[in-house]
């Protein structure tokens, strides 16, 4: 019906299935075809957009350069990394989600509950924090970065509902684990540079 919302993962399967029964039908089913179906499932697994992209009107971007503002920014981040540790092991998780028949058991996920909160505590706090106008663009990587990981996190939970979605969150979530820690010791770099000019 048209006013049910579908899946990502009912939605592709619809396009899926008509798209082999129209090749069936017109006799164009063949190996190459099949592979070209296949590439196409592995890009949209692969290519799921961010929901919620961060700029710069989001965040409080001040003026003063001096030493003290960016030794305060600095201590703001120091500070929030002490209080949100990302410390849980997502890989681990995962692997002990898989069952010795081959399933999922997916209340192993809510284990990802704390790092989505603390993603999200991270996310909202560097959005109010008082960031020199020299920073806010590393500022703005890490805070995307972060909310990547926590929509990652969300969806892997969705494995039960749709699966396209979870499985495009795993097979992108270490990638973006990686380029959230390079924005965040970008930061830090600058930081630790601006204090030593």
């Amino acid at each position: 019906a048209d006013n049910v919302k579908l899946t990502e993962t009912e939605k592709f399967s619809q396009e899926f299935f008509t798209t082999v029964a129209t090749l069936t039908q017109g006799g164009s089913l063949d190996q190459d075809t099949i592979d070209q179906v296949g590439a196409s499932l592995a890009e949209n697994i692969q290519n799921s957009a961010q929901r919620k992209i961060y700029v710069a009107k989001n965040i409080k971007i001040t003026t003063d350069e001096s030493k003290a503002s960016i030794q305060a920014y600095g201590i703001k981040l120091k500070d929030l990394l002490k209080k949100y540790p990302l410390n849980v092991d997502i890989g681990t998780i995962i692997e002990q989600s898989l069952t010795e028949d081959g399933d999922i058991d997916t209340s192993m996920f809510k284990k990802l509950d704390p790092a989505i909160n603390q993603l999200n505590g991270i996310t909202k706090e560097m959005l109010s924090a008082s960031t020199p106008q020299s920073l806010s663009t590393l500022h703005l990587e890490v805070i995307n970065g972060f909310e990547k990981l926590s929509e990652n996190l969300t969806d892997i939970k969705l494995i039960d509902s749709d699966t396209i979605v979870a499985f495009s969150a795993m097979s992108q979530y270490m990638d973006n684990m990686t380029k959230a820690q390079e924005s965040l010791n970008n930061l830090i770099s600058a930081v630790n540079q601006r204090l030593k000019d």
